[in-house]
């Protein structure tokens, strides 16, 4: 039980992370985009 608990998280925070990259990376591609367009 407590191990699944612990995949579950485990699970959740590499989703979370890859989120947070994918909006990170999607931020910055549009600030660069605005940045050249300026």
């Amino acid at each position: 039980m407590i191990l699944e608990k612990e995949l579950n998280s485990e699970i959740e925070m590499k989703i979370t992370k890859s989120a947070l990259n994918a909006v990170a990376e999607y931020k910055g591609i549009k600030l660069r985009c605005d940045y050249l367009t300026t």
